[in-house]
């Protein structure tokens, strides 16, 4: 028997679990071939595996940015209040300097007369 020559299988056994026409012995795949498939599979999980880390890890960074810009957001907001408050005692200043201006202009001017 030639060592190319196709293995002998039993079709009733073969064909009793419904095999034969799904499987068949091909002298043409080697270890080799079956390996580099194996190996493609194993390329492909591992891509994934590190496809999905990534995912999770952006989506961690995401949520954290967001906190961030939230803390920073109410942090403005508070420092713009202040700004608010600030300006209104200076408008309020601006107000008692210029009626203690004219009071004075009104007591320099009543003075003259």
């Amino acid at each position: 028997m030639e060592d190319s020559a196709p293995m002998p299988l039993s079709r009733r056994a073969a064909d009793h679990r419904g095999l034969h026409k799904w499987f068949r012995f091909d002298p043409t795949m080697s270890t080799g071939s079956i390996l580099q498939v194996g190996t493609v599979l194993v390329g492909f999980a591992v891509a994934y595996g590190t496809y999905t880390s990534d995912r999770t890890q952006t989506k961690a960074d995401i949520e954290q940015i967001r906190e961030t810009a939230k803390r920073d957001r109410s942090e403005v907001k508070d420092i713009v209040e202040q700004f608010r408050g600030d300006l209104k005692d200076i408008k309020s200043d601006t107000k008692d300097i210029g009626l203690k201006i004219a009071e004075i202009k009104g007591q320099q001017s009543s003075g003259k007369k």
